[in-house]
């Protein structure tokens, strides 16, 4: 699994901590757990778990996720990725 110190529930449409109905991008900072599936156009698929941290970046937050990622072949690898999010106009996504 990840080395996340803690979670945040997935799932559920809910508000932000801003108290918004639409989060802003900083609702994200933090630490989450993330899952997926990953469907090839052959009809494989994939699942990746691990983790995700949003920090801040100037205007905007820094994205890395890790985790296992297992193939459909039950090969299994650490993958990992990383983003800059900015937010649109008036700090909304």
């Amino acid at each position: 699994m990840c080395g996340c110190a803690r979670f945040r529930p997935l799932g559920k449409a809910q508000q932000g901590r801003s108290g918004r109905l639409f989060p802003r991008l900083t609702d994200f900072t933090g630490e989450w757990r993330i899952a997926r599936q990953i469907a090839h156009a052959d009809g494989t698929t994939a699942r990746f778990e691990g983790c995700a941290v949003f920090t801040p970046d100037g205007d905007g937050l820094r994205y890395h996720e890790g985790g296992d990622l297992q193939l459909a072949t039950g090969q299994s690898m650490h993958a990992e990725r990383n983003y800059i999010w900015s937010a649109g106009e008036q700090g909304a996504l």
